[in-house]
């Protein structure tokens, strides 16, 4: 079986929890025999063509580096022509079996139809199923209906973030790229119509089926990592993993921790907000620190310096690949109770919280410091790990891809018949 995906960002150019799983799920297959190959953009840090793990990198695609930055961002409109015109090159030379979108790169799929392969998409994020990219209602509560120009145009005046980025003026008062970020949200959608659907969380399957689309549910998937030793040293020690954007609630978790003492709140990420959270910490006078992204072969280390670990998104995230983190590496989690969220948060593993509620996320915090010992020892019976086994879900993954390459075979030999009739 020979299967193609198609990413915007891959190794070594990791974006977020999308990237990381494609990653896992990629090679992991390749382990079970799938002649495994990854389409995504060039950018100079890595070769236009390597086998990596057993996965044939192909870097032709063009977009722009990062969605958090507006000439990225001009940049990335580039990526869905792009897809369109080397990905038909790509299946002439290799006869993909299927053709596998992942993210952002799903706006491409209508315009591949005539390819006349099996075509497959992992919904993992909501560039289809909003204009906005958060499925977040005037930016404050999770949206439950399907989006419309007027409804976009309403909502997108009241929300602080569009995509990635803030949802500055010069955006907001713009109705040139208003209309093509809703244009390319109409496209995005549209092309969810001739795909086989992957939803990552029961979540992601509720949003798909206000939109009418039928899915199953592959959550994420989660490899074994080395655990290393506990620091039990100095103050009691806050993590946040995580893009700094409004939608992510790191600025919650800031409100929440100002007034408390003996306490030291990490984050880890980048985005709009890190000036902003940096002035805020200095205020507040908050023992605190802003550390750029890691990479992920540096979480383990993280997560050993940490005694607790907050998730307080905001928006509905579509999984939770933090909480799983936490609960693997056996750290208590407060979480917000939105999105897919609560689906990952085994029960006495932590606690769930209001989204946007920095007084109860401070109120869950105090409860946690004073119990910790209580917390940690529910953290440690948890298993998280065979719930979201790698190789579980590649085994359900190939069977899904067996299942549509056999249906897809017998829509063409009847196709055959009634031409030949």
């Amino acid at each position: 079986m020979k299967v193609l995906f198609i990413s915007e960002y891959f190794y070594p150019h990791v974006r977020g929890g999308g990237e990381i799983n494609l990653h896992i799920v990629a090679r992991t297959l390749a382990k079970q025999g799938v002649n495994v190959h990854v389409a995504t953009s060039y950018f100079n840090t890595a070769p236009r063509y390597e086998v990596v793990e057993g996965i044939k990198i192909h870097r032709i695609l063009e977009s722009g580096k990062s969605p958090e930055k507006l000439v990225s961002n001009i940049k990335r409109r580039n990526f869905p022509r792009s897809v369109e015109e080397k990905i038909p090159e790509l299946q002439s030379q290799y006869q993909f079996d299927a053709i596998h979108f992942v993210g952002s790169s799903i706006i491409a799929a209508e315009s591949l139809q005539s390819l006349k392969v099996p075509l497959v998409a992992t919904i993992e994020s909501y560039p289809s199923l909003c204009p906005k990219g958060d499925r977040m209602y005037n930016g404050e509560t999770p949206c439950t209906t399907v989006c419309s120009w007027k409804k976009f145009i309403s909502c997108q005046s009241l929300s602080p973030d569009i995509g990635k980025m803030k949802n500055s003026w010069y955006i907001k008062n713009n109705p040139v790229a208003l209309r093509k970020i809703y244009d390319r949200y109409l496209e995005s959608r549209d092309s969810l119509q001739v795909c086989h659907i992957i939803s990552i969380s029961k979540y992601v399957k509720s949003i798909l089926q206000i939109h009418n689309i039928r899915s199953k549910v592959i959550p994420n998937s989660f490899e074994h990592m080395e655990i290393l030793p506990e620091d039990p040293q100095g103050k009691m020690k806050i993590l946040y993993l995580g893009s700094l954007t409004n939608f992510k609630g790191p600025m919650v978790l800031l409100e929440a921790v100002k007034d408390l003492e003996n306490i030291r709140c990490d984050f880890y990420g980048d985005g709009a907000l890190k000036e902003d959270m940096a002035k805020y910490i200095s205020t507040h006078g908050i023992d605190g620190g802003i550390h750029n992204s890691i990479p992920h072969k540096d979480i383990p280390r993280v997560y050993a310096n940490a005694d607790i670990v907050v998730f307080p998104s905001k928006w509905p995230e579509p999984f939770g690949r933090i909480s799983i983190e936490a609960q693997y590496f056996k750290k208590p989690i407060i979480g917000s109770d939105v999105g897919g969220i609560n689906e990952t948060i085994l029960p006495e593993a932590g606690m769930l919280v209001q989204p946007g509620n920095a007084k109860e996320l401070q109120s869950a915090l105090l409860d946690m410091v004073k119990n910790i010992n209580k917390y940690k020892e529910y953290a440690k019976r948890n298993n998280i790990f065979e719930r979201y086994s790698a190789v579980k879900n590649a085994r359900v993954l190939i069977d899904e891809y067996k299942r549509i390459i056999n249906s897809h075979f017998v829509e063409k030999q009847k196709e055959k018949k009634h031409e030949n009739n």
